[in-house]
C-alpha cells in the first residue's frame, strides 16, 4: 500500500530580522519540496504536484503534512507527487534505459504491449496514479494532445503504480470519470526504477521520439508543462518526416 502526503501553504513568518533570514531558508526549501508529494512510511504530504511512486530511491520533502492516503500495494520507499508551478522539473534527449522498449507492459484490458512495437511514432508516456493530486491535473492535458494529434502519429500512454489486482475497477472507474481516450495500463517497480533513472515521483511524462530516444523528461505538473509536452511531440513528428 502506498502512504502519501500532501501539501499546504505556509503562513509568512513575522518581519523580525532574525526571522527573515530563517524564514528566507526554509521558504526556499518548501518551495522546492511544495512540486512533490511524498508517500511517507508515518505521515506524508499532498499536492497538486509530483508523487513519489514505488522504488527504491528516497523521495524529497514535500512542504507540509496533512493526511495519509493508503492505496494500492506496499512501496519500498516513499511515493510522492508534485505541486503545480512549483520547480517542474525536465530533461532533453536521452536513449531509453537497456531493455525498457523490449519489456512486455500489462494494459487495462488484460493485453500486453511493449514501446519497441511504437518505433517510428511518437510516444508520451504518463507514469501516474489515480491518489496523486498533480497526475490528475496532467490528465487532461493528456487527453488533449490525443485528440489534437490523432493521425498523426502519435501515442498517449498512462501506466499507473497501483496494483493491477487491487486497483483494476479503481483505475477504470477513474478513466470514465476522466473521460481518458488513451491507453491505460500497469507499470512494475522495477521498470519504472530503471525508467526513471531512480527518480521517485509522480507524475513522470516522457515524450520518446520515432527513433525510440526520449526527447523531454518531465517531473511534475505546472502551469508550463502543456506548453512544453506540445514542444516535444511537435518536435518528435517532425523527426516523423
Amino acid at each position: 500500500m502506498i502512504h502519501t502526503k500532501q501539501s499546504s501553504d505556509i503562513s509568512p513568518p513575522l518581519w523580525t530580522g532574525s526571522r527573515i533570514a530563517l524564514a528566507c531558508a526554509v521558504f526556499g526549501a518548501l518551495i522546492f519540496a511544495a512540486s512533490n508529494c511524498d508517500n511517507a512510511t508515518n505521515d506524508g504530504s499532498a499536492g497538486n504536484g509530483n508523487v513519489n511512486a514505488n522504488t527504491n530511491q528516497p523521495a524529497p520533502a514535500n512542504r507540509s503534512a496533512s493526511a495519509t492516503v493508503t492505496v494500492g500495494r506496499e512501496p519500498s520507499v516513499p511515493e510522492r507527487a508534485a505541486v503545480p508551478g512549483a520547480n517542474t522539473g525536465t530533461s532533453a534527449t536521452a536513449a531509453l534505459p537497456n531493455g525498457v522498449a523490449e519489456r512486455d507492459v500489462k494494459m487495462l484490458d488484460g493485453k500486453s504491449f511493449r514501446l519497441a512495437d511504437y518505433a517510428g511514432k511518437v510516444v508520451v508516456l504518463d507514469i501516474w496514479a489515480t491518489w496523486c493530486g498533480p497526475c490528475r491535473k496532467m490528465v487532461p492535458d493528456l487527453v488533449a494532445v490525443t485528440n489534437e494529434y490523432k493521425g498523426r502519429g502519435v501515442e498517449v500512454i498512462g501506466l499507473t503504480t497501483e496494483d493491477p489486482e487491487t486497483a483494476s475497477e479503481l483505475v477504470r472507474n477513474f478513466a470514465r470519470e476522466f473521460k481518458i481516450n488513451y491507453k491505460l495500463g500497469w507499470i512494475e517497480e522495477d521498470m519504472y526504477l530503471t525508467l526513471s533513472r531512480g527518480q521517485n515521483v509522480i507524475p513522470q511524462t516522457f515524450v520518446i521520439g520515432p527513433d525510440g530516444r526520449i526527447i523531454k523528461h518531465i517531473r511534475g505538473y505546472g502551469e508550463q508543462v502543456p506548453t512544453i509536452l506540445r514542444e516535444a511531440i511537435e518536435q518528435g513528428v517532425s523527426k516523423r518526416g
